[in-house]
């Protein structure tokens, strides 16, 4: 892995970026699509420009590797890099002419984020992590990027972008948390990891994330000193449940809070049910499976009490509809209950009939709503 070029190249597309988003930021006039069927879920031409740019370099100077963009899907390589591209993290806050919005570009493996940029081009801007780099850039010049240390959580600042969180058990984990910190923010995107891994806060937590949401801000946080893990303490590059914290003593007793809270779909250590899902082997595919468990090329995990189970999906990496719903409230299982009722396409619904016949079990809905996470 030539790590030179890998930054050399994520800074280019960076650029690209901003060339492309900048004149439409503030411009009268703009105009946006809603993709969510329900809700408000907008996109831009600024978006779709930027990441037209980006596959574009990427095409040109690493062809072999892979792509993973919110605007565009998934262009498979054969490196073993995944390029996983936001063009703009924020586009609700890009619409209201507010600078949180920005341009996520991060470079994966197959375990998670090796390398990661943040880049915001109205103020200037840009925070990397990866390969030994933990830096920003901006009107005030370079500097090394350094999270706060450890402190009792009545001295954090604690940031999220929507009050609501999520479910209404996850605004109610959210609200645990906040009712112990010193200062809580609300609607600051992508922004809140730069401020966090640039030492200003110590929490950042959310829940319904996608991939292309996180995977930037976890190599940056995580370069300059930070943690960040599902509500589990889990990886958290697949996307769902993300707590960053800038030192373990935040993390610790976020993660505390967050483990008492009632419906969050943790399944009881050292605790089986046959009759669940938990006892599908692996590799076993499950069409319309929920988004909330994890997603990231295809593969999606599913957390058990003292193993994975990993069920890939050749073809879409979300396995959830939710470009027809608002990602904010909810999965493809709470508008649809039978999760081997309306799949996509043809591909989906011969996998489901036959993973249906051999384990009908994996569709009991007692089963599924005690392992969403």
């Amino acid at each position: 892995m030539n790590s030179d070029d890998i930054v050399q190249t994520a800074h280019a597309l960076a650029d690209a970026a901003r060339e492309a988003i900048l004149p439409f930021f503030r411009a009268e006039g703009l105009l946006s699509d809603n993709k969510a069927g329900t809700g408000f879920d907008p996109v831009t031409e600024a978006d779709r420009a930027a990441e037209r740019a980006m596959r574009d370099i990427l095409a040109e100077r690493r062809p072999e590797d892979s792509i993973l963009g919110e605007e565009f899907g998934e262009r498979r390589g054969t490196s073993g890099l995944t390029w996983v591209l936001d063009p703009i993290d924020g586009t609700r806050a890009f619409l209201s002419g507010t600078p949180t919005w920005g341009v996520l570009i991060a470079v994966s493996e197959e375990g998670g984020p090796v390398y990661g940029l943040i880049d915001q081009p109205y103020t200037g801007e840009r925070f990397e992590g990866g390969f030994g780099r933990a830096g920003m850039q901006g009107p005030q010049g370079a500097r090394a990027l350094a999270t706060l240390p450890g402190r009792a959580l009545s001295e954090a600042i604690l940031f999220t972008t929507f009050p609501e969180v999520g479910s209404a058990a996850e605004r109610e984990g959210f609200e645990a948390v906040a009712r112990e910190v010193k200062l809580t923010r609300f609607g600051m995107d992508c922004y809140a990891y730069a401020l966090l891994a640039a030492g200003q806060i110590d929490l950042v937590i959310e829940a319904g994330l996608q991939p292309y949401d996180v995977q930037a801000p976890i190599a940056v946080i995580e370069a300059a000193g930070g943690i960040v893990t599902d509500w589990q303490g889990q990886p958290a590059h697949g996307g769902g449940r993300v707590l960053a914290a800038a030192a373990p003593e935040q993390h610790a007793a976020a993660l505390e809070i967050l483990s008492k809270v009632e419906g969050l779909g943790r399944f009881p250590r050292g605790k089986r049910d046959r009759k669940c899902v938990f006892s599908i082997p692996e590799f076993v595919q499950i069409p319309g499976a929920c988004r909330d468990f994890g997603s990231f090329r295809g593969t999606f995990a599913v957390r058990q009490a003292r193993s994975r189970v990993f069920a890939p999906f050749p073809r879409d990496p979300f396995p959830c509809d939710l470009r027809g719903s608002d990602e904010r409230k909810g999965c493809f299982h709470e508008r649809n209950p039978d999760p081997w009722r309306g799949p996509r396409d043809d591909h989906e619904r011969r996998a489901g009939r036959t993973a249906r016949r051999r384990y009908p079990f994996a569709g009991r809905r007692d089963c599924r709503d005690r392992f969403r996470a």
